[in-house]
């Protein structure tokens, strides 16, 4: 049975899950924002301690999050901390608190971020609810929290990560002074998104190399979408992998991007129909993170790792989509950077 409450007002919402806190053991937060400043409301770094455990998940959007309460959580060694880089226009928006209290749940949902403002001050609407740690709202709350925390777009702290955001940071800062649709705000999408890149390409289990030709280049960025004909092919990616696309043509690498969600299949024709070709029925969806406008030559970048390699074995090597090694990864993501700075831009 689940018990609702709606909470008016920011004093009350922080009076309610400081009560809460008492006696929960697992404390979860996705909020768009987070600032030192929440725990002059409620402190949770003080909870943070044996029994008690927090992870928050914080947005990056307007470079608002201080990550100094991130890492002052972390330094608890009861916390887990991430934030969530929004890409492709999207803001990260949630005012998520779920609070495990052992055979009961209670899930906050409203318009408080993790902020003195959010916890007292500003005027906030919220909904409280209690549920058994069994029913199929608590199943689905941690569901919810879960993809995202341990999503494609969620980073943990890093040193790169905390300087690279000092300066989005000083880019927002400059961006509010000139407007919005300054240079300075294309830089902010420019940095936060390279961020991501620079990590995914780091961690990701799968670094491809997709071979296509520039009719099919076009309907992949417009659609999001890249497909393949067996199952078995399409079943090799995964969320958070990254790729370059090769472009059969220009014989560059034009666009850094990443995969999101799982395959599925999907029989309406996408690609137009093509010599020993098909469909490509069996489909995943992925997220641009940086394209050029005129590209990096893939064959320049990987001839410096092959010395004595035969004359021919570039044509080899792109005769069709194909994991990439590690080197060659790295190789290709250095020379894409480099490009991308001396373009100025570039990012989805």
């Amino acid at each position: 049975m689940t018990d609702t409450t709606l909470i008016e007002g920011a004093t009350q919402f922080g009076a309610a899950l400081a009560a809460d806190l008492r006696d929960t053991r697992e404390l979860a937060i996705a909020v768009a924002f987070a600032k030192q400043s929440a725990l002059t409301a409620v402190d949770i770094e003080n909870w943070c301690g044996p029994g008690h455990s927090v992870r928050l998940l914080a947005g990056l959007d307007y470079a608002l999050t201080e990550l100094e309460l991130l890492r002052r959580l972390e330094l608890t060694g009861h916390a887990s901390c991430r934030v969530y880089h929004s890409i492709g226009g999207s803001i990260f928006h949630p005012k998520f608190y779920l609070l495990d209290k052992g055979t009961s749940v209670v899930v906050y949902i409203g318009s408080s971020n993790l902020t003195r403002g959010g916890l007292r001050e500003n005027v906030e609407a919220n909904v409280r609810l209690a549920v058994p740690r069994t029913a199929p709202t608590a199943v689905e709350a941690r569901t919810i929290f879960d993809s995202m925390f341990q999503g494609e777009f969620a980073t943990p702290l890093t040193p790169e990560l905390e300087s690279g955001y000092r300066e989005l940071q000083a880019a927002l800062q400059e961006a509010r002074l000139h407007g919005a649709g300054s240079e300075e705000a294309l830089r902010f999408r420019f940095s936060d998104a390279l961020l991501l890149a620079r990590y995914r390409a780091r961690v990701a289990v799968g670094r491809w190399l997709l071979v296509t030709s520039p009719v099919n280049f076009e309907i992949c960025i417009r659609t999001g979408i890249w497909g393949r004909q067996q199952e078995a092919e399409v079943n090799r990616y995964a969320a958070g992998d990254v790729f370059f696309f090769h472009v059969t043509d220009i014989s560059r690498v034009v666009v850094f991007g990443m995969f999101t969600g799982s395959p599925f299949r999907d029989d309406s024709p996408l690609w137009p129909s093509t010599r020993g070709g098909g469909i490509f029925p069996w489909r995943i969806r992925f997220r641009p993170l940086a394209q050029l406008s005129v590209g990096v030559s893939t064959r320049e970048v990987l001839e410096t790792l092959r010395h004595g390699a035969p004359r021919n074995w570039f044509h080899g090597y792109i005769q069709q989509s194909h994991a990439l090694a590690q080197a060659d990864f790295e190789a290709l993501r250095q020379a894409f950077e480099d490009a991308l700075r001396r373009q100025g831009g570039g990012m989805i």
